[in-house]
């Protein structure tokens, strides 16, 4: 996730209206501040420049322009229960393999008999 997320609110202002200025889209601004995923078909640069100048008649700060662009070095307060829950999954999906060997076996043993 992007600091711009964090200045964005500081000046009160929505993910959607910065979406109207830049003439595209309310998802494509989230995959810029959620993700940090620039679209292909619009220069990156640009859209830097025209986010600054946003922010800077938005009265953000000098620092907070100049950082906006940065990743969030904070995990999110859901990241470590993601990283349990994939734990989950990867037990769950052995758990699975190992019935379905055991299952198997099973049946060429009794197809064996």
């Amino acid at each position: 996730m992007l600091k711009l997320k964090s200045v964005l609110q500081k000046v009160g202002r929505k993910q959607a209206e910065l979406a109207e200025h830049l003439n595209v889209s309310q998802a494509t601004v989230a995959q810029v501040v959620n993700h940090g995923e620039w679209p292909k078909s619009l220069d990156e640069t640009d859209l830097q420049e025209s986010i600054r100048r946003y922010l800077q008649a938005h009265g953000a700060s000098d620092g907070d322009i100049e950082g906006a662009f940065e990743e969030v070095s904070e995990p999110r307060g859901n990241a470590a229960r993601s990283i349990s829950q994939t734990k989950t999954d990867q037990e769950s999906n052995q758990e699975e393999t190992m019935l379905l060997i055991r299952h198997s076996n099973t049946v060429q043993k009794a197809h064996a008999a």
